[in-house]
């Protein structure tokens, strides 16, 4: 599938939460409606908003995969890079939508997978599908390599989520001149076998992730989380000889492609939050980062 320029542009969807526990006691009610056919969002029936999808809060987590991540997925076997995020206040369900937060079993029921879990499958079965049709077709597979790293910007300093040590190493991050890349040096790259593999690496990274109590957010993530998945593939491409129309060599390509997931910490006003001390340089911190 070719890429053009309307799947490459940046893309903004706006999905709304229903309203939570202490909302409903206080007798809050929605002033949100939702015309998904034409992408708007309308606020207290006066202010009109237009974005690339609006999503209301019944709406199930399979379809925002598929209207928003879907492609950006498939794209990746052909070297496209891609990146998700998730951008709002605290509370807002930005961690839920992607599916980055994790339990001690890592349990989660299939229809409240977020969009990390449903990209992690679609890759793998992205690749054994690829694998197959080489098979089918009577042509060499192509090979392939994942591998994943998880890091989190917590009070302007980055840290290695997949580091299992009990020192919290503060990772470098640098301009690579050869390439012009930025490079973090020192985080830990894991290579997954499976999907068990990598939906383990990211229970165990969330697991380490920086969280916290506030009046709007009992579990409130108290950093920038960037789950990255790096795809290399080897893959045989057939190329004309010159002697002999005839005649065909084959030759082999390599593409590298990487998508990374980044689930933001909530941005948040410190009086509404209540939160004090270390808490309120956590929140002024996470509203420094949106800001710039």
């Amino acid at each position: 599938m070719a890429q053009t320029d309307a799947d490459s542009s940046v893309k903004v969807a706006i999905r709304i939460r229903p309203l939570v526990n202490r909302e409903l006691a206080r007798g809050d009610r929605t002033v949100t409606t939702v015309n998904e056919f034409e992408h708007q969002l309308t606020i207290g029936g006066k202010a009109t908003f237009t974005f690339d999808h609006v999503f209301d809060c019944n709406t199930p987590q399979s379809s925002v995969y598929t209207n928003c991540v879907n492609n950006l997925v498939e794209g990746i076997f052909d070297g496209y890079n891609a990146t998700v995020l998730a951008y709002g206040q605290t509370g807002s369900g930005k961690t839920h939508t992607m599916g980055t937060g994790m339990d001690l079993t890592g349990n989660i029921p299939p229809d409240d997978l977020g969009i990390v879990p449903r990209a992690v499958q679609h890759i793998f079965d992205g690749i054994e599908l690829r694998k197959k049709e080489a098979q089918e077709n009577g042509v060499l597979p192509p090979t392939f390599e994942v591998t994943v790293t998880f890091v989190e910007l917590y009070n302007e300093n980055i840290f290695d989520l997949l580091n299992q040590g009990k020192d919290r190493t503060k990772i470098t991050m640098y301009e690579d001149p050869a390439t012009n890349e930025i490079q973090l040096a020192g985080v830990k790259n894991l290579t997954v076998k499976s999907p068990e593999d990598l939906m383990e690496a990211l229970r165990s990274g969330a697991l380490n992730r920086t969280v916290g109590a506030t009046n709007m957010n009992e579990q409130s993530s108290r950093s920038h989380a960037i789950f990255s998945i790096y795809l290399k593939q080897q893959r045989p491409c057939q190329t004309l000889d010159a002697d002999s129309a005839a005649n065909t060599t084959v030759d082999f390509e390599f593409l590298t492609a990487k998508f990374h997931f980044v689930d933001l910490a909530g941005s948040e006003r410190i009086a509404k939050t209540g939160a004090t001390g270390a808490r309120a340089k956590e929140g002024c911190n996470i509203n420094m980062a949106y800001a710039g």
